[in-house]
């Protein structure tokens, strides 16, 4: 009984030396799930597996997540990872705390950075590198229950360890030979009429990117375009400059004269008047839709350019590479022909305008009237800029704002709803020009959905514009119900040069307002003609035979000082005033506009600063405006 107890004895304390030896005594068990932990950890990091990684980490706080990864340096370290071996070692438990060493066998990216891989080339040319480098992280560790969890500062020396391995690595391609392949390569899309290839190889800080804006709408066309100029480029190749970061390849050889291509073609008015009817047709009268017609325009410019004649061509392209060893190619400004087709040069002929117009009455889609109120006196230089001011006349609730301005192609109006408005909605609008019958009729249908700008054009087809304009626009698929009525007005030729923004500035026709435009204006005041203001009255009464003013500065001028004013009638100049000073130290100079007869209409007096040597100033002081009415 006693040798069989003692025989026990020994065999519990063999069990119990065995259950201190493999757990709790030298840590075996821990040991085990330190590894496990950073075997898994490791792994996660390769694979991408940021939500695995972040449950193997203390509060979930793994840096890998708050610092992110590039998708560049991803790609990198998971390439990297995957062609290494990891062993733990020298792994140490102290109660609730360990460490371990992380031994990665990797290997040594650094052998093949002289190769000139690309991004791709060198990603693939990972997993073949022989030679190797052993590389050691130290993780600490902490006990959370019965689980191991890396410590969250050990995850920060482990992003700082393998980020830098990543960023040791060289790559990009950029060669001679590789950029004038990728010159080739990018004109090529080009004349295949691949645009959006070559828009994804070149910069968008080039006027190509005007090109891709416009390319939903126009595509076809202007791929037609595109392909008719560079498939008929020939050209020669060289590098010419080689920086660390970029190659220029200057292309020499010829290219089709697209300036007297299309002025011959547009010269042939029984081909290009069916095409400026339909432009017609999509700005003025509304029958065509923008896409149908500039379509139509843009090829007609693509089969012109196909029979142009070769002249001398050259430019250059600079090359360089994206972060991923990519080639992009960056082109000169005369890479390309001109590409401003502002289709008011193509009327310029009255030639032209006659066939055109000729051709749209001969299709019943303009009458004769129509066609004279339009013509006017040919197309002249017309006057461009921040010219039309606008007077509104009614508006609906729909209104949101406007802006009109004046180009050579004519008056240019905006209108901008409130609401959004499907792809097709249509707003029909009429012009009546200085009182007469409505000139112009058109629609206007949403090129897009969600869109509440309304684009009109009032062509200028007439020597001079100036003049009174009143447009209707009518609400959505409506003919009767107004969105706004709107008076423009456009001052004759001699008008001053001043940016004022229509709708900053006071309406043309809001009566007695002024404008100050200069830093010398201090105030206006239109006046009875005995020194009384008249800034409460609604309007200015003709039968006082005259308009008088005051205009103060804040400077003070010399005895005979001029300052000139220039006056407008419905948009007409009628006369140049001037006031000179009778004092020394004057800041006022009183004005008086006494034509033989005073008309009714509405007046605007363009005052400019004053001279101190009696001479015009061209600058302007003020605007002022007033509507004149007969009282009784």
């Amino acid at each position: 009984m006693k040798r069989r107890k003692a025989l026990g004895l020994i065999t519990a304390v063999a069990v119990l030396a065995s259950s201190f030896s493999g757990c709790a005594l030298l840590g075996g068990k821990d040991k085990s799930a330190i590894e496990d932990a950073a075997i898994s950890y490791v792994e996660a990091i390769r694979d991408g597996k940021l939500d695995k990684s972040k449950k193997l980490v203390e509060d979930e706080e793994d840096y890998f997540q708050s610092a992110e990864l590039t998708d560049q340096q991803s790609e990198l370290i998971g390439a990297i990872l995957s062609a290494s071996e990891f062993e733990v070692q020298d792994i140490e438990v102290n109660k609730d705390e360990g460490s371990a060493s992380v031994v990665i066998t990797m290997p040594d990216v650094e052998s093949i950075n002289e190769e000139g891989y690309t991004f791709e080339e060198y990603v693939d040319a990972i997993a073949d590198i022989e030679d190797t480098t052993d590389e050691e992280v130290n993780l600490d560790f902490v006990k959370d229950g019965e689980d191991w969890l890396i410590a969250a500062d050990s995850t920060q020396d482990f992003y700082d360890f393998i980020t830098g391995v990543a960023d040791s690595c060289e790559f990009g391609g950029l060669s001679e030979a590789g950029a004038i392949e990728a010159v080739d390569t990018f004109i090529q899309y080009l004349r295949d009429g691949d645009f959006e290839s070559a828009y994804a190889m070149s910069n968008t800080d080039t006027e190509f990117e005007e090109f891709q804006e416009g390319m939903d709408t126009y595509g076809d066309a202007i791929e037609s375009v595109m392909t008719s100029y560079y498939g008929n480029l020939e050209y020669t190749s060289e590098v010419t400059e080689t920086t660390d970061d970029s190659i220029t390849v200057s292309i020499t050889g010829t290219a089709p004269d697209v300036e007297s291509s299309i002025e011959a073609a547009f010269s042939d008015t029984n081909a290009a008047a069916p095409v400026m009817a339909d432009v017609v047709g999509y700005s003025i009268l509304g029958d065509v839709s923008e896409e149908d017609a500039m379509n139509e325009f843009f090829q007609f410019i693509g089969s012109a350019i196909q029979t142009g004649n070769p002249i001398p061509y050259s430019s250059s392209l600079v090359v360089t590479a994206d972060e991923a060893g990519n080639l992009l190619v960056d082109p000169a400004d005369d890479f390309m022909f001109d590409t401003d087709f502002d289709i008011s040069d193509y009327m310029d002929s009255e030639e032209l305008q006659q066939a055109t117009f000729q051709y749209l009455v001969d299709q019943g889609r303009m009458s004769q009237s129509d066609v004279d109120n339009l013509m006017g006196g040919g197309s002249s230089s017309v006057p461009t800029g921040d010219d039309v001011t606008i007077n509104v006349v009614d508006y609906g609730d729909d209104l949101y704002s406007y802006n009109a301005s004046l180009t050579t192609a004519g008056i240019e109006l905006t209108v901008v709803t409130w609401g959004y408005y499907d792809e097709g909605t249509v707003f029909n609008y009429e012009v009546s020009v200085d009182g007469s019958d409505a000139a112009i009729t058109g629609s206007y249908p949403m090129p897009d959905d969600m869109e509440d700008h309304i684009e009109i054009l009032i062509p200028a087809f007439a020597d001079d514009m100036s003049g009174n304009y009143v447009v209707t626009v009518y609400d959505a698929d409506s003919s009767s119900s107004v969105l706004c009525k709107l008076e423009l007005v456009v001052l004759g030729e001699g008008a001053p040069a001043v940016n004022v923004t229509p709708g900053d500035a006071p309406a043309f026709g809001e009566s007695m307002t002024a404008d100050e435009v200069s830093d010398d204006a201090y105030s206006f005041h239109f006046t009875d003609g005995n020194g009384n203001w008249l800034d409460d009255e609604d309007v200015y009464a003709s039968n006082r035979g005259a308009v008088d003013f005051t205009a103060r500065t804040w400077d003070y001028y010399d005895r005979g000082a001029s300052s000139y004013c220039d006056v407008y009638v419905d948009g007409e100049y009628v006369d140049t005033i001037v006031a000179t000073s009778s004092t020394d130290n004057n800041d006022a100079f009183d004005f008086s506009y006494e034509p033989s007869s005073l008309a009714d209409g509405d007046y605007v007096f363009v005052i400019h600063e004053v001279d101190n040597d009696g001479g015009l100033d061209e600058d302007v002081l003020f605007i002022a405006y007033a509507t004149v009415e007969t009282q009784n």
